[in-house]
């Protein structure tokens, strides 16, 4: 059976008596497991949750999200093969620029 938190699920095979573990994602993640999931960085993804742009749920202070409103969300942010790379790379300096000369921003503030 499946826990909240996604922890692997043991199932006893009737056939020889042994137990085997089957790793299953959960239906929600908390935060720093999303960063596990996805590989981004806590910090982007709660600018995400602040701006309303990533779904997610408070339950008793703790952040949700869940994984399949994940996985619609990120496939936004799809580079096609028509996309000009190079245009895609100066607009996340740029920003990462804008960042920098912002010290609230960068703290998260």
């Amino acid at each position: 059976m499946v826990n909240f938190r996604g922890e692997f699920e043991r199932k006893k095979s009737r056939a020889n008596g042994m137990t085997t573990t089957n790793h299953t994602e959960p239906a929600y993640f908390d935060l720093p497991r999303l960063a596990e999931y996805s590989s981004l960085g806590l910090s982007t993804l709660r600018d995400h949750i602040r701006r309303g742009g990533l779904p997610a749920y408070k339950v008793k202070g703790k952040i949700l999200i869940h994984r399949q409103e994940f996985d619609q969300w990120i496939q936004r942010f799809r580079v096609s093969k028509s996309q000009d790379l190079d245009s895609l790379v100066d607009e996340i300096i740029d920003d990462l620029k804008g960042k920098s000369d912002n010290p609230s921003v960068m703290q998260g503030k």
